[in-house]
């Protein structure tokens, strides 16, 4: 893809980076009709002895390939919760830099998800 900006015109420095400088990840603030909200509780640990996180958080996790806020967002929250959602808006972000365990830069999304079903 960039083999024709090989000859620098004026000896340009190539600032095209080799790897990936960024994570993208997302989180699915969910509100219920009556504004409950959905949070959950990571597990760590093997899976003969995992034990909970003492902090809660809102379900999420990083974009796959070629994925909407709105795709991703909905996955996650299905994948760690059963719960079906319907993407609503990008509520916030933030930019972090040198995150463990990579080093990478990471962007991080909230958005707005309102459940399918009431229960």
């Amino acid at each position: 893809l960039k083999k024709w900006l090989s000859t620098h015109p004026n000896n340009q420095i190539d600032k095209i980076p080799p790897f990936a400088t960024h994570q993208v990840g997302c989180a699915g603030l969910v509100l219920s009709p009556d504004n409950k909200l959905l949070v959950i509780k990571e597990w760590s640990g093997p899976p003969s002895n995992r034990t909970p996180s003492t902090m809660w958080k809102l379900p999420g996790g990083m974009l796959d390939l070629g994925e909407s806020f709105e795709e991703a967002s909905t996955r996650e929250v299905f994948e760690e919760t059963g719960v079906q959602t319907k993407f609503e808006s990008v509520l916030s972000f933030w930019h972090r830099h040198d995150v463990k365990p990579f080093g990478k830069s990471d962007l991080y999304y909230v958005c707005l998800l309102r459940p399918v079903n009431d229960d």
